[in-house]
């Protein structure tokens, strides 16, 4: 049995050759994507073709997609983040990230909450006035740019907050279009 030390030390001497790491991270994607799909649509008791219907997909669609040897696309990924209604991520990330999350596996879990059985969303009311700072804990996420809209003192003004305002306490307003104007 090959314990998570020695893994990491042959992976570390086979990720030296190129088209080795391609491969990796290559068979990690398809292999990681078809367990969790496969782990996301058990956690929710749904048989295949019970996921299916909420994917608008045949059963043996949802089959190969659970299958590590296939390669869904974007669209289909995008699909059945809605059919779990959960968000999905895809971005480029050192190959020591794809290494760390093999060698983590056991301590990570598959499964992810859907909107309505997130504690985020449970905890955090969203604001209630149009004045409120939404920024990326209050979005679930690591959003970038925090943006506000708030009512100014001006009738049919709407102030605009960057991040980049943010950082330097700056407000950049826009006046609307006069109602007359259209």
């Amino acid at each position: 049995m090959t314990t998570i030390s020695q893994r990491k030390k042959e992976l570390l001497d086979e990720l030296k050759d190129k088209e080795y790491r391609d491969e990796y991270v290559s068979s990690s994607i398809d292999v990681g994507l078809a367990f969790q799909i496969r782990a996301l649509r058990e956690q929710r008791g749904w048989i295949q073709t019970r996921f299916a219907k909420e994917a608008g997909m045949q059963q043996a669609r949802i089959s190969v997609l659970e299958n590590p040897s296939h390669s869904p696309t974007l669209d289909t990924l995008k699909k059945l983040a809605a059919a779990f209604d959960v968000g999905l991520v895809v971005k480029f990330v050192p190959i020591s990230e794809v290494v760390k999350r093999e060698l983590n596996l056991a301590n990570e879990s598959l499964t992810v909450p859907s909107y309505d059985d997130d504690p985020y969303f449970k905890e955090q009311a969203a604001p209630k006035d149009a004045g409120a700072l939404w920024s990326g804990k209050l979005l679930g996420g690591d959003v970038e740019r925090h943006v506000r809209m708030q009512q100014s003192i001006t009738p049919n003004t709407i102030t605009v907050v960057s991040s980049s305002a943010l950082a330097y306490n700056q407000q950049v307003q826009k006046p609307a279009i006069p109602m007359g104007a259209l």
